[in-house]
């Protein structure tokens, strides 16, 4: 991820219990349906990045953003 010609960012599946045992533990389940007009996302952040590079060879990469731990992951994949 990203996904190139989507507007896909990323993508995360999380598993953790079992679904069918809780809907059919639970005293009350609560079924509807939501809709939202569209909206526009304005993120409030500066749109920014900064490496300082040492002489030891360490670099500290300063970045906003709203997945840091996915451009931790790509940034490590582009430096190995």
């Amino acid at each position: 991820y990203p996904v190139p010609g989507t507007n896909i960012a990323t993508h995360t599946k999380i598993r953790k219990g079992q679904m069918e045992k809780g809907w059919a533990e639970s005293e009350t389940v609560v079924e509807a349906s939501f809709s939202f007009a569209p909206s526009d996302h304005a993120a409030m952040e500066t749109r920014c990045a900064t490496a300082e590079i040492f002489p030891d060879g360490n670099i500290i990469i300063m970045t906003a953003s709203q997945a840091p731990f996915m451009a931790k992951r790509l940034i490590a994949d582009y430096f190995g």
